[in-house]
């Protein structure tokens, strides 16, 4: 009898235990509807144990709320689910025609499967662009080949040719981090500017552009704000377009200052620099370099030459996850419209997305994708409907695999800067989502007992800077690490 009392005073202490920790949070929650810069904001938070589908706390649990870039996971998850971790991109070096006494009587071809990590150094092992072009042109050299009769071409056409999200803004999209995703990419579609930054009020001198985008023309607007300003100098031009607006202001340093830029035309670029490998190796061509959007291709037998792969999908979401970068969601975003619809475009991305977490039992409804990366205002989604994601992502076998790719509190990543120095700092796997007035977070924490957490936190609309914000998230998960 006495040990059934005993135990019977266990269950009542960890029973109340549990339930002050819930009030704890959920009174933290309430607490928020009368925060001053939360007043005209719109809050949906969500949090569960997965492995028992247990229901922690909640708040607006069905809100649909712009999720900036934690979008990234379910386009990644998504991706991981349909192409597997092992997946690669391909890209071909082609021809059509024939090769007669060391000339090629035809078009040499550079046909894309839309790797978004084509010639860039970001990643361990893969081929700079450098590297690439000079590999290509020595493919061609060791086949014979000393004239091309006709031009390099950029085959672009596995993805549409209506390459942006159409509601992504103006002030986004000349700039490195609104490059669309293209049917060939290169150095992911990035180039950039050095200006000189001098004095406070003055002009700000553009020194470079780097590389040499042939044709580009800037308009340079741009000032020198005072030395915290920050950053607040825009790039402004369409894509397949060459004159650029460049307005705004960098801050003060007494020297030289970077931003970067999306290239106007990547395809014709990756053209455009093969081209110029092989002049430089005396291969002649005699026709200017082009692409299949801006001339009208044959449709004669192709042979292939050369193939380059790119990294893993696991490797290209790892970076994605790290560095938040809108080219690679979007480039995964339209290859899944392409596995899945046979269409390589963002709405046949958006659609097949959704089509797969409702399959996966996700109630869709009041989600909105409408592209990959988050950059897009009008793609919305509640916090609960992000964790049935999460709880689903827990289930499958390359979970681990995910789990170990996201940024990690404290420790990697972008959310370096989520709870240092607290329990939170290295036991959050999360991704954090921010444009103008958006602070949303999503992924999985360890309570303090090590109990496995999914949840999802957006706030829109709050009127103190990102980094109050950030604090008071970071309060609301300190109260959920509690056992």
């Amino acid at each position: 009898m006495y040990i059934k009392n005993c135990i019977f005073l266990v269950f009542i202490f960890i029973l109340k235990s549990v339930l002050a920790q819930h009030t704890a949070l959920k009174n933290y929650l309430e607490q928020l509807k009368n925060d001053v810069d939360l007043k005209y904001a719109g809050i949906s938070f969500y949090a569960m144990y997965p492995k028992e589908k247990k229901v922690i706390a909640e708040y607006n649990p069905y809100l649909s709320l712009s999720p900036a870039s934690v979008l990234k996971v379910i386009t990644t998850s998504t991706a991981w689910g349909i192409l597997g971790g092992d997946y690669q991109f391909e890209t071909k070096l082609e021809y059509d025609g024939e090769i007669k006494n060391s000339t090629l009587e035809g078009n040499l071809y550079i046909t894309g499967s839309g790797d978004p990590s084509l010639g860039s150094d970001r990643i361990a092992g893969n081929l700079t662009a450098d590297k690439l072009m000079e590999k290509i042109a020595k493919t061609i050299q060791e086949k014979g080949i000393q004239k091309i009769n006709g031009a390099v071409i950029a085959d672009e056409t596995y993805f549409e040719d209506d390459i942006i999200p159409r509601n992504w803004i103006w002030e986004d999209i000349g700039n490195y981090y609104g490059s669309p995703a293209y049917g060939l990419n290169i150095i992911e579609n990035t180039y950039t500017l050095t200006f000189k930054t001098e004095k406070a009020g003055e002009e700000a001198k553009l020194l470079d552009c780097t590389p040499k985008i042939p044709n580009i023309e800037f308009i340079n607007e741009m000032k020198v704000g005072t030395a915290n300003s920050g950053d607040q100098g825009y790039i402004f031009g369409a894509p397949y377009t060459y004159l650029r607006y460049l307005q705004g202001s960098l801050p003060e340093n007494k020297g030289t200052y970077q931003i970067k830029g999306s290239i106007p035309d990547p395809p014709l670029f990756a053209a455009q620099m093969l081209n110029q490998y092989l002049n430089a190796i005396g291969i002649t061509t005699t026709q200017k370099p082009a692409t299949t959007r801006t001339i009208k291709v044959q449709n004669k037998p192709r042979t292939v030459l050369y193939k380059h792969f790119s990294p893993s999908l696991k490797y290209l979401i790892l970076h994605t996850h790290l560095k938040s970068i809108n080219l690679y969601a979007e480039a995964l975003l339209k290859t899944i419209g392409k596995k899945k619809l046979n269409i390589g475009s963002t709405e046949a991305g958006c659609k097949a997305v959704t089509q797969y977490w409702q399959n996966k039992g996700v109630d869709m409804k009041g989600v909105f994708i409408n592209d990959g990366s988050g950059l897009s205002r009008s793609s919305a989604i509640g916090a609960k409907k992000f964790v049935d994601i999460l709880q689903i992502i827990t289930t499958e076998p390359w979970f681990k695999d995910y789990y170990e790719s996201m940024s990690i509190s404290g420790k990697r990543g972008y959310e370096m800067n989520m709870g240092p120095g607290t329990f939170l700092e290295g036991n959050m796997h999360l991704k954090g989502g921010y444009i103008t007035r958006v602070c949303t977070y999503v992924g999985f924490m360890n309570d303090k007992n090590g109990n496995l957490i999914c949840f999802a936190m957006l706030c829109n609309n709050y009127t103190c800077s990102i980094t109050q914000m950030r604090k008071k998230w970071v309060e609301a998960m300190l109260y959920l690490a509690q056992p």
